[in-house]
């Protein structure tokens, strides 16, 4: 029963996600048995699930502090595992690796990984970006998340799970992750939630205000794009001039955003955090 709150938290907070779709009851308890079944709790230790991002995403590139890389920090965590086999790893590679045919990525995180440990201690898992099996089973079911700067961060803090960051994420210095300055800091936070994964009520109020912030409140619809495949989006317009000032309201006011004309675009950012910093 402990998965029971799993499908009715998330879907208070997140809208069904392209890649996801809408939870049954049914369909999460076929999935979490597909993952139980590869993926063995310690007996004593904790289980945690680290997410990582695609190595060319914009949510990644210059957004290093304490690590010189993303693939830096999936070092630093592995080399911690490998010394402590007590723990169990799952390393989830990010699906859209994989995902598009004839679009996979030229830098598989797991191909880096692979090049520095070609053998993985027996407390490691890997699951491969092209594996079907859902991430949010593996979120519900881990003690503890490791992010770089993935949203998952912001998802397993609402489930209540005690997130720790590595790189510079847009709700990094919030209230509700551990963010590693480090690999030394990494190592420290890692020793201290391992032994105590825990997340106090007030730390999960604040994701929750933040998530509905960010997810609902701060995006724009862009009615000139079109997605007929999820996953796969398009322009709809035929000729620059459609794209003029005026025509379209909600691309004026990115616009306007970017170059500093409007505050719009800025206060629904500042608005998102402001919904956790006025807790």
């Amino acid at each position: 029963e402990e998965y029971a709150d799993f499908v009715p938290l998330r879907q208070s907070c997140f809208r069904p996600r392209r890649d996801h779709p809408p939870f049954s009851r049914a369909g999460l308890e076929q999935i979490v048995l597909a993952v139980e079944e590869r993926i063995e709790r310690p007996a004593a230790g904790r289980l945690v699930a680290l997410f990582t991002n695609v190595t060319w995403d914009s949510s990644v590139l210059g957004r290093d502090l304490g690590f010189e890389s993303m693939h830096h920090w999936l070092e630093t965590v592995v080399s911690y595992f490998a010394a402590h086999p007590e723990h169990r790893l799952v390393i989830r590679a990010h699906p859209a690796e994989a995902k598009r045919r004839g679009k996979e990525s030229r830098e598989p995180v797991l191909g880096h990984l692979r090049e520095r440990f070609p053998v993985l201690p027996d407390n490691i898992r890997v699951i491969e970006p092209d594996d079907p099996t859902s991430s949010y089973p593996i979120m519900a079911d881990a003690d503890i998340g490791l992010v770089y700067t993935s949203t998952v961060g912001i998802e397993m803090s609402v489930m209540g799970k005690p997130v720790i960051l590595g790189g510079v994420s847009h709700y990094r210095g919030l209230g509700f992750t551990r963010d590693a300055t480090s690999p030394l800091d990494l190592h420290r936070r890692l020793d201290e939630t391992l032994a105590d994964p825990s997340l106090g009520v007030e730390a999960v109020t604040l994701a929750r205000r933040y998530a509905y912030a960010f997810f609902f409140d701060a995006p724009l619809p862009l009615p000139m794009v079109d997605e007929p495949i999820p996953g796969l989006a398009r322009l709809t317009v035929r000729h620059s001039a459609e794209l003029a000032p005026g025509r379209i309201e909600e691309l004026d006011r990115v616009c306007d955003g970017i170059l500093g004309l409007g505050t719009d675009l800025q206060n629904r950012y500042v608005l998102a955090r402001d919904a956790v910093c006025s807790v």
